[in-house]
């Protein structure tokens, strides 16, 4: 948010710092200040607001209360003096409809009849201007002096547009039908649908609430009389509409941070005195203030303690220094017998809402540079041993020295006993009852890629949460997928050897239950209920990898090509000699080699031949190779071994 220096000074009888010392000080208690430009004879600040002081910070007079809390300046209540506008007797009659309270919380409106609408005075166009601000007319003006003011977005509407007959006017905040569209000021055609909350009269989109209102009733040079308007609206549904149509708005961004409602009333008679001041005519008349507010807000209060204060900052505060900090904060407070304090807290600090939030409020009022440094209290002499994480780490450091990799697949199914309310996904609505599943569908997608990855089986396994029987529990899954060239058993052969083995290395029997496709699952709570308290993590490793020594390699998009050759050579010649060769051939298009297969041929003239069989992997990481050019590759690697004497290839 950018805001002016001279404005913020408005709101002080006393001099304010200079520019550049006012920045250090809001951004060492409050926000960041990340540029300060000179304008003229005025500066201009561009402030990183974040959400937490948004609700009253997106204003002057939210910057300037932090001033005088932080500076321990008094401040004026407003930066302009404002008239008192009377009501009078208005012809029209007005009505207001509001379909659902919970997206609009408060809706104020008033009619002004026999206003002028001309040039805005000199010094509220000189302050619009100074943060950006486009100068209109004295009306649509005295709105955004309003919200860039107290943080209030204000409204204004064309009365006569819309009750060209004397008659009684209704407006309605309802969300509009499919079909609906609206001709925004900037004179862009809208969209609308059902999720979009509008501001309606006479069945025509006068604007779409809270974020930009509509040509139909815009303010002109002939406007004699005017409809003004106060609102407050569910943050989320701003943010969303704002979000979904594209529009961001100085009014938005206010919204959707959330706004007090309490601030509509008191915007509502700042505006109407600003009109009275500069927008009155021969014959200004003021209606009655039509006010729909069904859940008003109770004002919030807070119990705290010195010692509690103190406990939670690190710091020796008294207890005048913590009541004068909340004088400076503007907060009443009662004392109780027991010394503690009963804070009420201001309706527009809505980021005040537990008594940590109150303490850290009166910390950086305080200073945080004022607390001391302290030592860290001593930990236990005797550290506590998590049975759950030791065994888990004990089972992982057992599986990976078999040669497994730990996996993790997803928690969301498209079957269960437990359905969620908002899946991700329509074939991801229940929560996993089981590992095995999601092991399955792992070991099919590593298969596929086994000759890539240079493996003879594909060996997984995973440690999570399954939701079963109406509970949440850990469960141990694992998983072998043999590729052709392995020469071991069956699968689910090779899994029993290894649970037997984790049986032993955990000193007892493990109960498994085995599914087809080389996948076996066991309760982990259940198993672990059996073992002892382990008395150290000293026998758990805890791997530590060097990351300075970590080599990242670029994964291909494309796919690879797979081909088979095999060379009889004479005894002696060893296979790195043949792989030298077929690398130094293929050139970088070879990802991956694997010997699989050796043998021993005796031949007719006496001599023995061994045959090494390769299977070599190709891969491009720019493009699909052809068949073409890996063929063109293959037979420069042939050739280049039938070279050699007395080698052949088969």
């Amino acid at each position: 948010m950018k805001f002016s220096y001279n404005w913020l000074q408005n709101f002080f009888e006393r001099e304010l710092p200079a520019p550049e010392k006012l920045a250090d000080v809001l951004t060492m208690h409050s926000f960041e200040v990340e540029s300060i430009e000179q304008k003229g004879y005025d500066y201009i600040f561009d402030a990183k607001i974040l959400p937490n002081m948004a609700h009253h910070c997106l204003s002057h007079r939210g910057v300037a209360s932090e001033i005088s809390a932080i500076l321990d300046f008094p401040m004026r209540d407003f930066s302009i003096s404002l008239k008192d506008a009377r009501a009078g007797k208005i012809c029209a009659k007005l009505e207001i409809n509001v379909e659902n309270s919970n997206f609009c919380r408060r809706y104020v409106v008033r009619i002004i009849e026999g206003v002028e609408i001309k040039p805005s005075p000199k010094w509220l166009k000189e302050k619009l201007e100074s943060v950006g601000q486009k100068s209109i007319n004295n009306v649509v003006d005295a709105a955004n002096f309003v919200m860039l003011e107290i943080g209030q977005p204000m409204h204004a509407f064309d009365l006569d547009k819309l009750n060209s007959k004397n008659e009684t006017v209704k407006i309605e905040v309802k969300n509009a039908s499919t079909g609906d569209s609206i001709t925004t000021l900037d004179e862009k055609e809208v969209a609308l649908d059902e999720g979009t909350l509008i501001i309606s009269g006479g069945n025509n989109p006068l604007a779409i609430a809270g974020i930009k209102g509509g040509k139909f009733a815009e303010i002109e040079n002939a406007t004699k009389n005017i409809i003004i308007e106060s609102a407050n609206f569910a943050p989320s549904l701003i943010r969303k509409t704002s979000r979904r149509l594209n529009i961001l708005t100085d009014s938005s961004k206010r919204f959707e941070n959330e706004i007090s409602a309490e601030k509509a009333s008191e915007a509502m008679e700042m505006m109407t005195s600003l009109i009275a001041d500069i927008a009155q005519g021969k014959n200004t008349k003021v209606g009655n203030i039509c006010d729909f507010y069904p859940n008003k807000i109770i004002q919030n209060k807070i119990e705290i303690s010195l010692k509690e204060t103190n406990d939670l900052l690190g710091t020796n505060m008294k207890m005048f220094e913590m009541k004068e900090i909340l004088k400076r904060l503007k907060f009443n407070f009662e004392t109780r017998k027991d010394d503690n304090l009963v804070v009420e807290i201001s309706h527009d600090r809505l980021d005040i809402k537990i008594k940590e939030d109150l303490i850290e409020e009166i910390g950086r009022i305080y200073g945080y540079e004022k607390i001391k440094e302290q030592k860290i209290p001593a930990l236990f002499k005797t550290i506590l041993i998590n049975k759950n994480f030791y065994y888990k780490n004990k089972i992982r450091n057992f599986l990976t020295e078999k040669g497994f990799s730990e996996v993790y697949t997803y928690a969301f199914t498209d079957k269960g006993e437990i359905e969620m309310e908002n899946p991700i996904a329509s074939d991801k609505k229940f929560l996993r009852e089981n590992l095995k599943d999601g092991i399955k569908k792992s070991l099919d997608s590593n298969f596929h890629y086994i000759d890539l990855l240079g493996l003879d089986q594909i060996k997984i396994f995973e440690i999570g949460k399954i939701f079963r029987d109406g509970r949440e529990t850990d469960s141990l899954a694992v998983g072998i997928r043999k590729g052709n060239a392995f020469k071991g058993g069956r699968e689910d052969d090779e899994l029993k050897k290894i649970l037997e083995s984790l049986s032993k290395n955990l000193s007892m029997p493990i109960e498994s239950e085995f599914s087809k496709d080389g996948v076996a699952e066991t309760n982990f709570e259940k198993m672990i209920e059996k073992l002892p308290m382990p008395k150290s993590y000293e026998d758990i490793k805890i791997e530590k990898y060097d990351i300075g020594k970590l080599k990242y390699k670029k994964i291909s998009p494309y796919p690879f090509v797979l081909r088979d050759i095999a060379v009889f050579v004479p005894q002696g010649v060893e296979e790195k000699d043949v792989a030298t060769i077929i690398e130094k051939e293929a050139g970088e298009l070879l990802v991956n080699k694997k010997l699989f297969d050796v043998f021993v041929k005796k031949f007719p003239d006496g001599t023995s031949k061994t045959s090494f069989a390769f299977r070599l992997v190709f891969q491009s990481q720019e493009k699909t190779l052809s068949d073409e050019e890996v063929n063109k590759i293959m037979e420069k690697i042939s050739k280049s071994l039938n070279d050699n004497r007395n080698w052949q290839v088969r």
